[in-house]
């Protein structure tokens, strides 16, 4: 969840002190079904931006080289 969260926050180019906004709070304890506290953005800056960029560098990576074989 942490990393799908990250991922919206970056990809989106979105602040990422979102999750850390009183309503935003607000919106995910209405519509979650399981328990989840979304990351602080010192978090998301740190580990699970990297995390992130590895996991998109894979895709990209293998779509440049399904492109050129």
């Amino acid at each position: 969840m942490d990393i799908a969260a990250a991922m919206a926050s970056i990809m989106g180019s979105r602040p990422l002190s979102m999750y850390e906004e009183p309503w935003m709070q607000r919106f995910l304890s209405k519509v979650s079904f399981v328990s989840f506290t979304a990351p602080a953005r010192g978090q998301i800056s740190n580990t699970l931006m990297n995390e992130c960029y590895a996991n998109v560098k894979i895709q990209v990576d293998s779509l440049v080289h399904s492109q050129h074989s």
